[in-house]
């Protein structure tokens, strides 16, 4: 494994997913004070419903993406430019399909629309999300080969690049025009100026591979569509689980209180963001380690899953000690939620933190081809329980629905499949470090809770408190787990690898 790339590509994603973090979250308490928390919903809205308008490109990058992983490593460049070929014919009609069905859902937008009172023109604004999505697909097909390449850091500097320059200009129209419209025609200029500059840079750097305009026949076409169907229903269920809560809290409860939940949204969002950029910068390399040398797989996914339960599990703890107190902070207490609630967005993202390691070797192996209808009844589970629960528990209920569909579906079938049929091991040994993690942490975050509550009589922290126990709350879990797991086969194997590096830098 090239641990110098990785380092790049990890490290640069990182860079872009903390700086989202800190420009999202000040772009936030603008947006709310110039534009207010009903168009903060409205925009939450509608992002949520262009997510679902996209499942017309059903995993197809995703899933050409990790088949690229073995031409490029055997370097047989005329099937990487047949796998291009494809990809570009496929990316435009899914542009167009965007385009046409969003100018339809247009027509209907303003009935799912609860609460507002304003004069905007909802049909015309939604056309705009609508265009940007259509139009980020046009080109962004070349942007995968350099993903898949090894490459991401070059494609994460210039999204760095790009979402300064939006995030500056967006800044001005909120605080100059508290112009809605104009917000989202940046976002548009942005994208179009993110794609050309990496269209340009994967035609200069794998020209030999464009320049070929070899044309896929057939049978190609059906080798990548037999391999992508069961990546498809993952990518659709995905979209949909995370896509129709807002939906069915704006439809139910209003779009005031998806403004208010949106704002826990962005800072979950923005930490799941950091673990996803962190481990699916591992899946190229994942990929090419299992045609190299299969038997270092479940050596490596030990490594993989230690690290994302330990942080998963440090994250969430730090968000049920410190989230409430923090929007309190940050956006005002009036934009705090329930504690129940937050408990439910909190095993939401411990059911994705963890579930980070299975999804890279599930696209790196190409797992997704056994038992490829479970998506589906994640994504039938989730909506029936939220539509049943949302009526006698609110937006705890919504949430809760995505719980239950991820638990019942994802949550014991995809360490099954991977340990069965690529590791042949018992699954035992993943659920037990699963469980002796989850029992860590929640002894750990009871003692914490219990420890600061005579700090804070009234529920709510300062910012002084914030920092303080926030820094102590990060120092002491490390080092409560490091006593606890730091003997493990897995430390000392990232002990040992961590070492070897070192010793190369040092020659």
């Amino acid at each position: 494994m090239n641990i110098k790339k990785l380092q790049r590509t990890i490290f640069s994603g990182l860079g872009l997913q903390v700086l989202k973090i800190f420009v999202n979250m000040f772009l936030r308490v603008i947006f709310i004070r110039e534009l207010g928390t009903q168009i903060l919903g409205i925009n939450s809205l509608f992002t949520n419903v262009i997510t679902l308008i996209s499942i017309t490109e059903l995993g197809m990058g995703g899933a050409i993406t990790a088949y690229l992983y073995k031409p490029l490593a055997e370097q047989k460049y005329d099937e990487v430019s047949i796998l291009m070929e494809i990809y570009k014919r496929v990316y435009r009609v899914i542009s167009l399909s965007i385009l046409l069905i969003g100018g339809i859902v247009a027509i209907f937008i303003p009935h799912f629309v609860t609460g507002y009172n304003g004069n905007l023109n909802l049909r015309l604004l939604f056309l705009l999300f609508v265009l940007n999505s259509s139009m980020s697909y046009l080109t962004a097909y070349r942007n995968a080969i350099i993903t898949a390449d090894r490459r991401g850091y070059i494609a994460n500097l210039v999204y760095n690049i790009t979402f300064v320059i939006q995030s500056i200009l967006q800044y001005l129209a909120l605080v100059t025009l508290q112009n809605y419209v104009v917000y989202l025609v940046i976002s548009i200029f942005a994208t179009l100026l993110q794609n050309s500059i990496l269209n340009r840079i994967a035609v200069r750097d794998y020209n030999q591979i464009f320049v070929r305009k070899l044309k896929p026949s057939k049978k190609d076409y059906q080798s990548i569509l037999d391999y992508v169907k069961p990546m498809m229903l993952y990518m659709l269920s995905g979209v949909v689980n995370n896509g129709t809560d807002n939906i069915i809290i704006s439809k139910f409860l209003g779009v005031s209180v998806v403004g208010m939940y949106a704002n826990y949204v962005i800072v979950v969002s923005a930490l799941q963001s950091i673990l996803q950029t962190v481990f699916s910068s591992m899946t190229a390399f994942v990929g090419r380690e299992f045609y190299v040398d299969k038997n270092e797989g479940e050596r490596i996914f030990r490594m993989i899953n230690f690290i994302a339960l330990w942080v998963t599990f440090l994250i969430a703890g730090g968000l049920l000690l410190f989230f409430n107190s923090f929007i309190s902070w940050w956006v005002g207490r009036s934009m705090v939620l329930s504690s129940a609630t937050v408990w439910v967005i909190v095993g939401n993202f411990i059911l994705i933190g963890i579930s980070q390691p299975l999804i890279v070797f599930r696209e790196a192996t190409g797992s997704f081809v056994h038992n490829q209808f479970k998506p589906v009844w994640s994504t039938v589970i989730n909506i029936a329980t939220s539509l049943v629960l949302v009526r006698f528990f609110g937006i705890s209920g919504v949430l809760f629905g995505t719980i239950v569909a991820r638990i019942t579906t994802y949550f014991w079938n995809d360490p099954m499949v991977l340990y069965q049929k690529y590791f042949y091991k018992p699954v035992k040994q993943y659920f037990m470090a699963v469980i002796a993690m989850f029992g860590s942490f929640t002894g750990y975050v009871s003692i914490w809770h219990f420890a600061i509550s005579p700090w804070i009589p009234n529920g709510r922290m300062s910012l002084l408190q914030l920092l303080v126990f926030g820094i102590l709350y990060l120092v002491t879990f490390n080092i409560y787990s490091f006593v606890i797991f730091g003997r493990t086969v897995e430390v000392r194997k990232i002990k040992s690898l961590l070492n070897k590096e070192y010793q190369k830098d040092c020659d």
